[in-house]
């Protein structure tokens, strides 16, 4: 069974591409159009200058050019929704959003923690030199011939092995995933919880299982309140139907802030 994650993301790739079926579609009429528009004018035809017809004449031309010019950018943004969404589907990152991020995120550190000791260990024999007893311990730690000829080779500061910042990146990274890893741990006893304020108006929902903290209303909100929403980092969902962003203490303090201005409730967050 699709969890919640799964089956949003899919949904999200799946609408970028209708969209971008759709506005392909769109301008190629528009373009198509314009070709027609364009074809009942005789080739090399000039505007008559002073003629009678010379202010029609511009304005059809005008017209043509402007389809064609709306044609060719929505074509633009079809491409583009369609590079999204293809980006989208062939994306590897690991989002806090996936159930499974837990576990992907502890199987990524484990493997920077063995290519770190990978590393240390090959950098300790590379320092003894190239010699047939070194190239065995390598071979052993899994090395090729040719990678082993690469990695003797000295770089331009006349180093061989591996550098030193590629040692001191790969750490950052593993310090990286450590946070990560506790940053979801901490949360992981969290639950689902939903609150309402100002006689029913606005519903707060803290939900665990789409890392979101999302804010419903009856309606269509206020000029006012939607201004305060994307000032305070939440974006309107259709989707959804609520106004959302990512779960963390502070979406829920600014949440707080919302509707403590318009609504006059405390909220603590409990």
């Amino acid at each position: 069974m699709k969890s919640n994650y799964h089956e949003r993301k899919e949904a999200q790739i799946d609408r970028m591409r209708e969209r971008a079926e759709r506005k392909r579609k769109e301008s190629e009429a528009q373009i198509e159009e314009a070709r027609k528009m364009a074809s009942v004018i005789p080739f090399g035809q000039p505007i008559l200058v002073g003629h009678h017809s010379e202010g029609r004449d511009r304005r059809y031309r005008q017209r043509i050019h402007n389809k064609f010019d709306k044609g060719f950018k929505g074509l633009d943004e079809a491409t583009s929704l369609e590079q999204r969404a293809e980006n989208a589907e062939n994306n590897k990152a690991i989002s806090s959003d996936n159930p499974d991020a837990l576990d992907l995120l502890r199987d990524k550190l484990t493997k920077l923690q063995e290519w770190q000791a990978l590393m240390v260990a090959a950098n300790k024999q590379f320092r003894k030199g190239d010699k047939p007893e070194t190239r065995a311990e390598l071979t052993k730690l899994g090395f090729t011939e040719k990678q082993m000829d690469e990695f003797f080779k000295p770089d331009f500061c006349g180093r061989i092995g591996f550098a030193s910042y590629q040692l001191s990146n790969n750490n950052g990274r593993i310090k990286n995933v450590k946070e990560r890893i506790a940053k979801l741990e901490r949360g992981a006893n969290d639950i689902s919880q939903e609150w309402k304020f100002g006689d029913g108006k606005c519903t707060l929902e803290d939900n665990v299982d789409d890392n979101r903290v999302k804010l419903y209303f009856p309606g269509k909100p206020a000029d006012e309140i939607r201004t305060a929403l994307k000032s305070h980092g939440f974006h309107w969902s259709k989707y959804e139907g609520a106004w959302m962003r990512m779960r963390s203490p502070m979406a829920l303090f600014q949440a707080q802030l919302i509707i403590t201005k318009f609504y006059g409730d405390k909220f603590d967050g409990k």
